[in-house]
């Protein structure tokens, strides 16, 4: 949600001229914080030209994907949890 909601204010200041990318992507970066005195994990998101998504793109380590190739591991959750936050209740179909 955030990287689409940062994706049409980028495409807002693009459109007045504000020096953002026209033809770009949001990127995440890392912005660690001090928050009464213990650094946290944050993210700042960035309006990045499209030539340079690829570039910092990483695949994802083999570690975080479960034996079945179809799901994630626990690893991978607790790395994961801190950058999206509290993941929504979701409904199983199958």
């Amino acid at each position: 949600r955030h990287c689409g909601a940062f994706a049409v204010i980028f495409a807002v200041k693009s459109a007045r001229g504000d020096g953002v990318h026209s033809k770009g992507t949001v990127g995440i970066v890392r912005a660690d914080e001090t928050v009464r005195g213990k650094k946290r994990y944050g993210v700042d998101y960035v309006s990045l030209p499209i030539r340079d998504a690829a570039k910092y793109t990483r695949s994802l380590p083999k570690q975080f994907i479960a034996k079945s190739g179809v799901d994630v591991t626990q690893a991978f959750l607790d790395y994961a949890r801190p950058i999206v936050g509290e993941l929504p209740d979701t409904v199983t179909l199958f």
